[in-house]
């Protein structure tokens, strides 16, 4: 049995809290750990008779957090090879850094606006057909307002997209792109969410010169055991010379299933289909916590071949089924 929490983000199983601030899926910052231990206090104190189970796993949860709030609020020590900072959330710095510059001004109302400019960005990114042209930086801003149950937001991003190479033609070196993205998302106990961008490349390269982006999803967290949590998700992509909605186009649909065993234990379940191709694609996870060691036994499937966003057939190296062992050392 698990000590029930309710707090105004959160409502369940103490243990289940850390797993969503792990996910990102809730911040730190707006966890009162306080006001929870005092209430537990409260809690052990009209028990008639010690419950050394549930006391035991409230101790190691609330010192987990305590872990990651202080790391957050101190100034960060960890640095690497190069001097920059390690976030404690991402300790095997898997994320690609960039240089960049941020600003963000926040109104009475919380509506929001973001300037930002980037170098060094220079690799592709997701659905990315050219990489950022070397020695040039990226610039964009964002407007984000709250709106009721749930927020939305415009965005607009510059670079030049090129590669930088001799042989390559005039439209594949420097090609000015300009993005536009509008976002949205609600939540109605149910959340649901609406991504777009429409990319614009000013030199003409074919049905490359447009590009289209839409994601619809949803996610639920159901009230099983430690709480089952599903996300699904659709993508359109269109590419085109001039009308992008008569060119080609590609919808991917992806569905997550996650599920917390315990405070040590968690698992998780992924399928992802291609509807042109009917390609389908499997990965399970199974994930255990010991002290210092991560272990990961993951199960996969994978298609012969998978359509890339150039309309390409690429060889998949790992086709078939498949089992791997994955072991971290955190020292």
């Amino acid at each position: 049995m698990s000590y029930e929490i309710k707090i105004p983000l959160f409502e369940g199983p103490f243990d289940l809290l850390l797993f969503f601030i792990e996910r990102d899926e809730l911040d730190i910052m707006d966890i009162p750990i306080s006001e929870i231990t005092n209430d537990f206090f409260e809690y052990i104190s009209d028990l008639e008779k010690m419950n050394i189970e549930v006391a035991s796993e409230f101790i190691v949860v609330a010192a987990t957090l305590m872990r990651i709030k202080s790391r957050m609020l101190l100034p960060r020590l960890s640095v690497d090879e190069e001097g920059n900072e390690i976030d404690p959330r991402d300790p095997l710095r898997l994320t690609n850094g960039v240089y960049g510059i941020l600003f963000r001004q926040y109104f009475n109302d919380n509506s929001n606006i973001w300037l930002w400019n980037l170098y060094g960005n220079e690799k592709t990114r997701g659905f990315d057909f050219l990489p950022t042209s070397e020695n040039n930086s990226e610039y964009g801003f964002r407007y984000q307002r709250i709106i009721k149950n749930g927020e939305i937001g415009f965005s607009y991003h510059n670079r030049k997209a090129g590669q930088d190479y001799e042989k390559m033609i005039n439209p594949y070196i420097k090609n000015p792109e300009s993005r536009f993205g509008f976002d949205a998302k609600w939540d109605f106990g149910i959340g649901l969410w609406l991504e777009s961008t429409y990319i614009n490349r000013k030199k003409y390269i074919g049905n490359f010169s447009k590009q289209f982006l839409l994601t619809l999803g949803s996610d639920y967290t159901f009230g099983i055991g430690n709480g089952l949590n599903i996300i699904a998700e659709h993508l359109i992509t269109g590419y085109g010379k001039s009308n992008i909605f008569r060119q080609e186009k590609t919808e991917y649909s992806a569905i997550n299933v996650s599920y917390p065993l315990n405070l040590s234990q968690s698992f998780s379940f992924l399928y992802y289909h291609q509807w042109q191709t009917g390609n389908n694609t499997f990965f399970m996870n199974y994930q255990y916590q010991f002290d210092k060691f991560v272990g990961y036994l993951l199960g996969y499937y994978n298609p012969k071949s998978q359509g890339g966003i150039q309309q390409n057939e690429i060889i998949n190296t790992f086709a078939g089924p498949g089992i791997q062992l994955l072991i971290v050392f955190n020292h």
